[in-house]
């Protein structure tokens, strides 16, 4: 299918009544996606022509792997065909030292991990992904020992590491090396990238795992005149390196030693960069992001409010343009304060993933009883099967009549049924009455059941074969289609 591509340039101040309004703006309508960008940002004189240059991506730049959709971030196992589920946020991914992928240095430690990385994963339908703190390493790696002038670790402050994590060493994760319970903040250099590949392809030959987080895991700036990162400008004042080549080749590397051992990408990453995305990240395999400018740290407002519209998420949020599964990091700022308000914030998040065929994942604070109930109520429909076609709600205004831009609706289909995502970004309930076009659908709506599928209720239609369905506000209804067997 063909997207027309819409482009506006103004070369004239923009005039708002928010001045503060960014000098971007995106939207997509049925038939174009249209950037109206606004380069001049107050009132000035051009004395010369100024060029401009600027590209566009095309997507997706990888498909997406089959079945993906059937691929969950924690939850229940037994809900979907694969469960992925990450260990070693306080730093105890592997017995090789704190807060790296390394399996440990002596056989009897490489069991240990391995066995210990089988006992999660035992039953089936389940991988395992480690953690990882880019730009740190243990002290007590010889590793370190051997390159801590070049990652950055003076002899003043290496005899400044005495800090022990003891949580850690009182278990005795790592064995009895006692600085492998030490960790030691390093600028990150390429012989720093050869470090963790290694300790992560001897953690692939060893042991069951399937990838890895990197927490803080962004390019990060460094000067060292010797390696080449950087200079000095004639002014005499250093320019540091962005050091995106390096954390693009931390991710490069990553994929390959994925490739050579047989194992899926489950690479991720939750800091992402907006610009250095494409360069950086394209060689991971979920978009699972969080934290910096992904979690609402507003609480006088949801996640609706927080990203401003549910373009603005599609954004923010392309998983599918970089062929990346999508696990998106959403949190509620007002955790526990009170429940109830986290159980509207966390069904406003699913609103936002659903409607654009995704999933939530680990991060973030969030109900996980509501996740796991919605997406047992979305698994029902087998979305992971091979004849599911997804049709977002800015693209099917033909197959269902009665939605507008504030009740979106999202469709499912299959041959014999369809699984509609039914949203509400209105600040008040809705009552939304849409009437699907059963023809174009290619479905015999007198041998349906039509049903609410968090509750198994049946919902009535009336002679037209439209649905009259209450949509609380910023929040979700899953209704499904389809045959009885459908209904558990």
């Amino acid at each position: 299918e063909e997207l027309s591509l819409s482009i506006g340039i103004a070369l004239a101040r923009k005039q708002t009544e928010d001045d503060l309004k960014e000098a971007l703006e995106k939207y997509r309508s049925l038939a174009a996606y249209v950037d109206s960008m606004y380069l001049v940002d107050k009132d000035c004189t051009l004395k010369e022509n100024r060029q401009l240059e600027f590209a566009l991506q095309t997507g997706p730049t990888k498909p997406l792997p089959e079945g993906w959709r059937g691929i969950q971030d924690g939850g229940n196992p037994d809900d979907a065909p694969l469960t992925i589920i990450q260990i070693g946020g306080s730093g105890n991914t592997m017995a090789g030292g704190t807060h790296i992928i390394h399996p440990g240095d002596t056989p009897e430690l490489r069991e240990k991990t391995r066995k210990n990385l089988e006992q999660i994963i035992a039953g089936g339908k389940k991988a395992v992904v480690g953690y990882h703190y880019w730009g740190t390493v243990p002290k007590g790696r010889p590793e370190t020992r051997v390159f801590r002038g070049e990652w950055g670790l003076d002899k003043q402050t290496w005899d400044s590491l005495t800090a022990v994590r003891e949580w850690e060493w009182n278990n005795r994760f790592y064995g009895e090396n006692k600085e492998l319970y030490i960790i030691s903040y390093i600028q990150p250099v390429p012989s720093y990238v050869d470090f963790i590949t290694y300790g992560y392809d001897e953690a692939l030959r060893h042991t069951p795992l399937s990838g890895f987080y990197d927490d803080t895991g962004y390019p990060k700036p460094v000067y060292d005149e010797e390696l080449g990162l950087g200079f000095v400008r004639e002014d005499g004042r250093k320019v540091y390196s962005s050091g995106l080549w390096i954390y693009r080749e931390r991710w490069k590397r990553a994929a390959y030693v994925n490739f050579v051992n047989n194992r899926p990408n489950f690479l991720r990453d939750s800091q992402h960069c907006q610009a250095h995305y494409l360069p950086a990240y394209h060689f991971i395999g979920l978009w699972a992001p969080c934290e910096h400018g992904y979690y609402n740290p507003f609480k006088d407002r949801d996640n609706l409010g927080f990203y401003g519209s549910i373009e603005r998420y599609a954004a923010f949020n392309p998983s599918r343009t970089f062929g990346q599964i999508p696990m998106i990091g959403m949190s509620t700022p007002g955790w526990g304060f009170p429940y109830p308000s986290t159980v509207r914030d966390t069904r406003n998040m699913m609103m936002l993933a659903l409607l654009h065929d995704q999933d939530v994942g680990s991060f973030g604070c969030r109900d996980l009883r509501t996740v796991a109930k919605l997406r047992h109520a979305r698994n029902i429909f087998k979305p992971w099967e091979k004849t599911v076609a997804f049709s977002g709600y800015w693209e099917n205004k033909d197959l269902v009549r009665g939605s507008s831009d504030k009740t979106p609706v999202s469709l499912f289909r299959k041959p014999d049924a369809v699984l509609a995502v039914i949203g509400n970004t209105d600040d008040k309930p809705a009552a939304v009455k849409i009437k699907p076009d059963w023809k174009k659908l290619g479905l015999s709506p007198t041998k349906l059941l039509v049903f609410d599928a968090e509750t198994g209720r049946e919902i009535a239609r009336d002679a037209a074969g439209s649905l009259a369905i209450e949509v609380p506000r910023h929040d979700v209804r899953l209704v499904i289609a389809g045959p009885s067997s459908y209904r558990e």
